[in-house]
């Protein structure tokens, strides 16, 4: 991702994780929700939500995507939680509204994504490690890329 993507993802991330430090359950729920569509909104842009079908906007788009479609778009992967596998059909706009059984799992996805977001946000992209043939960036025509671990994205295997 470019530096520009990372720094926006990282920010986002601290915004949503910040807001919710004291909130309530229904709070939180709201908040996930927003992040989710606000990222997926960043992602296919206000030109292009007629790609996705009849909506007007891409706000429409966001809230009609399931939490693993929004996975694959957000961060190019299924939501791969296995335990979770329950919630990954939620659309976007339901979330906040979620009731019973599968509130309690969406409320421990969050709450590991919350942690998740932690670890991603406080990583160090900014180096190239000489002695251990990982680079974390390099630069393609003036513009730094950055790679980023699949394991170090929220919802992913590792988070």
């Amino acid at each position: 991702m470019t530096a520009e993507e990372l720094s926006d993802l990282q920010n986002s991330l601290e915004k949503f994780n910040h807001s919710l430090e004291n909130a309530k359950q229904t709070e939180i729920f709201q908040g996930f929700q927003d992040l989710l569509i606000e990222l997926v909104e960043k992602i296919i842009g206000s030109s292009t939500h007629a790609d996705y079908g009849s909506y007007t906007s891409s706000s429409q788009v966001a809230q009609n995507m399931t939490l693993n479609e929004a996975w694959l778009q957000i961060f190019g992967v299924e939501y791969s939680d296995k335990r979770l596998k329950e919630i990954r059909e939620i659309k976007l706009g339901d979330i906040a509204a979620v009731k019973g059984s599968r509130k309690n799992l969406l409320k421990r996805a969050i709450d590991k994504f919350m942690d998740g977001s932690e670890v991603f946000i406080n990583e160090d992209y900014m180096y190239n490690c000489e002695s251990c043939c990982e680079l974390r960036y390099w630069e393609h025509h003036s513009k730094r890329i950055f790679w980023v671990p699949l394991e170090d994205i929220p919802g992913t295997s590792r988070n």
